[in-house]
C-alpha cells in the first residue's frame, strides 16, 4: 500500500502506555474490540477513512487491511467520476 497507511488495532485503549483517544474508549465501551481503518486519498489529500469494526478480538490482519484499501481505492474512483469537474476532489 505505497503511500497509504492502514491501522489495525485490538482493544485500543489497553495497547501500550499511550492515552486512548475518545473514539477508542467509546468503541470499547460498546463492545467493539478490533478495528481496521484505511484512508480515502484523492490527489494526495485524505478525504475520509473507511473503517471496519468487530466485537471479536484479533479479528483483522494485514491481508484484511490490504483488501479494505483496494475497496477504498474503488470508492475514491467512484467519488472522482461522480463529479469530475469538482476542483476539490
Amino acid at each position: 500500500m505505497a503511500g497509504r497507511s492502514s491501522m489495525l488495532a485490538d482493544n485500543p485503549p489497553r495497547c501500550g502506555s499511550r492515552t486512548p483517544i475518545p473514539a477508542e474508549e467509546r468503541t470499547l465501551a460498546e463492545g467493539l474490540h478490533s478495528y481496521c481503518a484505511v484512508p480515502l486519498i484523492v490527489r494526495g489529500e485524505s478525504i475520509g477513512v473507511v473503517t471496519l469494526l468487530s466485537r471479536r478480538k484479533n479479528q483483522f490482519s494485514e491481508r484484511h487491511a490490504e483488501f479494505l484499501q483496494q475497496a477504498a481505492n474503488q470508492i475514491v474512483l467512484a467519488i472522482k467520476s461522480f463529479n469530475p469537474h469538482c476542483s476539490q476532489h
